[in-house]
């Protein structure tokens, strides 16, 4: 009687979430903004063999070839591929245009998400680029400066370098963004019910400005914890005459506020100060921002036209 094969392990072994921050001395203007996230994509895209050189390499390589053929069409193999890439660049302007276009619209953008995959519902990578605050104060970064910045950060982390290698896929683009700005958006999609999967790896790569990178530090003080086991805790019946004669004192009556002859504290301002308050309370809500979709999707290509010329040469 033979023996029983031994159960595999599942390949599909869960990871933990890759982290990387990267800090600026300043903050920058929404059309920085929203060229730094163009460029982390592209350096992604390359990264992850998506494409075979980088960007502006591809770029350049295309519209030489293309001066170089001049009218002449190609055929085969290699009019394949020459449309893979011409695909390839315009979806990607077309996607770094448009979001340009939507930082100067909305008034802050807190996500942006870059889904590697056949569908963003099943990714094999998932690149989150969280951004800073809109609230963020402190001097504001050239595009120069924030470029330069990043990619020294990027290079010092080499978080990707773990990564296995991927074949070229599809790569899909979201937005976080205000709900009610969603008619003034016209060529992302708004995804109502859309969902980040856990599936694939996960990085994340945080934008933070010198400024929020304080703040956070300061929250973080204001939370710790003081020993008061020295002091001596305040005599109870002197605390109820200090509330009495503090009430007494002030007890403002129909006419008679203390403020400028205006009771601040009647139902009327009450009633004034509730919208404020819910607005308040409202705005801060995750509720208010859902995802946007581009409508398009960049394809990766691998290079090829260094083997379609030895096959070109070789029938020649």
């Amino acid at each position: 009687m033979a023996g029983l094969c031994p159960r595999k392990k599942s390949a599909n072994k869960k990871h933990d979430p890759i982290s990387c921050d990267i800090e600026f001395d300043g903050v920058f203007a929404p059309g920085v903004c929203a060229k730094l996230v163009a460029e982390l994509i592209k350096h992604v895209l390359y990264q992850r063999q998506q494409f075979p050189m980088s960007y502006e390499q591809v770029k350049q390589h295309f519209h030489r070839q293309q001066e170089k053929e001049g009218p002449s069409k190609q055929r085969g193999l290699g009019a394949v591929h020459h449309n893979k890439v011409r695909q390839g660049i315009e979806t990607a302007e077309e996607m770094f245009n448009n979001l340009e276009k939507i930082f100067s619209q909305m008034s802050h953008i807190p996500q942006v998400v870059l889904v590697l995959g056949a569908t963003p519902v099943s990714p094999k990578e998932t690149y989150t680029f969280n951004l800073p605050a809109e609230n963020s104060t402190g001097d504001t970064l050239s595009l120069k400066t924030g470029v330069r910045t990043m990619f020294r950060r990027l290079v010092q982390k080499d978080f990707m370098s773990d990564l296995k290698l991927m074949s070229p896929t599809s790569a899909f683009v979201l937005i976080k963004a205000p709900r009610k700005l969603d008619g003034t958006v016209e060529w992302f999609q708004p995804k109502l019910n859309f969902k980040l999967s856990t599936r694939g790896r996960q990085v994340v790569i945080n934008l933070v400005s010198a400024s929020c990178a304080i703040e956070e530090e300061l929250s973080r003080g204001s939370e710790t914890s003081f020993d008061l086991s020295g002091i001596a805790p305040l005599d109870s019946s002197s605390t109820e005459q200090l509330n009495t004669s503090a009430y007494e004192n002030f007890s403002p009556g129909q006419n008679d506020s203390g403020f400028g002859g205006e009771n601040r504290f009647s139902k009327s301002s009450e009633s004034d100060m509730t919208p404020m308050l819910t607005d308040r309370m409202e705005g801060g809500g995750d509720d208010d921002f859902i995802w946007y979709q581009a409508p398009l999707a960049i394809k990766g290509f691998k290079d090829k036209s260094s083997k379609i010329a030895k096959n070109s040469e070789m029938l020649i």
